[in-house]
């Protein structure tokens, strides 16, 4: 199996790209764990479950892990990873960008240069994704990593942090107000957001949620994406709240209308 690696005094590296690889070479990889600085595993046919990088956690000096162009989706599993800093999973099959991130948050507590372009779930110029779909998009993400200093090619800018904690505050302050009560019963809940994609973001971010805590939604009982919605006799949708028509066409048959010339009406109930 051909391979490259450097010795270099500033750091030691391997690169497997371009193999066609189809399971990560752990024994010559975890020859040089004592050392290995960077891995760089891209342009392959990696994926998970099979082939997921949970042994890599024994590179305890791994500072950048590199899988672009591989198969992997966002339930890859990672092995905790202190050292790492930077990883870059560029065009693989991640399309569940909450689930993604908890793992990468949760995973890699120092990372600080997170690269995903092409991907599904980070949209943007290279697979269609609109300008809002983008900008949603890296707000989600700085708001789950605070301390990402770069996410794709471009730095994070304190204006970003800034609205990412406003974006996303209800997230943040849910995880401190949590109930330790054992039964928990949620009755209803609204999820308004100012763009679609956002929405759909923060409706994955509130079922992960519930789910992680043993509660759960009826099926039948809800619904998903829709531009208004009705909740004990309104209509709700995102710039007005007004009484449903069944509610009104009620009203109207309980009032009788006095047709003197006085003009004065009876209300009967």
């Amino acid at each position: 199996m051909d391979h490259q690696h450097s010795h270099a005094s500033s750091f030691q590296w391997i690169s497997f790209a371009y193999q066609g690889l189809t399971e990560i070479p752990y024994e010559t990889i975890l020859a040089q764990q004592d050392t290995l600085e960077v891995l760089d595993l891209s342009y392959n046919m990696l994926d998970d479950p099979y082939w997921n990088p949970a042994l890599l956690g024994h590179l305890e000096k791994l500072s950048t892990l590199v899988l672009d162009c591989n198969n992997y989706t966002s339930h890859v599993k990672f092995p905790y990873m202190s050292s790492v800093t930077t990883l870059c999973i560029n065009k693989n099959k991640i399309n569940n960008l909450p689930v993604f991130v908890e793992e990468v948050k949760r995973k890699f507590p120092s990372i600080k240069i997170l690269s995903m372009m092409n991907n599904e779930a980070a949209p943007s110029y290279f697979n269609g994704g609109s300008l809002t779909q983008y900008t949603d998009y890296r707000l989600y993400v700085i708001s789950q990593i605070p301390g990402l200093e770069i996410l794709d090619d471009t730095e994070v800018l304190e204006k970003e942090r800034t609205q990412a904690r406003k974006t996303y505050r209800l997230q943040q302050s849910g995880h401190s107000s949590r109930t330790s009560k054992e039964h928990s019963s949620l009755k209803h809940f609204h999820i308004l957001k100012k763009s679609l994609n956002e929405h759909q973001v923060h409706v994955r971010w509130v079922l992960q949620r519930l789910l992680e805590n043993k509660l759960f939604v009826k099926a039948e009982k809800c619904e998903f994406h829709t531009p208004f919605t009705t909740f004990l006799g309104l209509v709700i949708s995102h710039n007005e709240i007004i009484m449903a028509l069944d509610k009104v066409d009620l009203a109207l048959r309980l009032v009788e209308v006095d047709a003197s010339d006085s003009g004065v009406g009876t209300v009967l109930s």
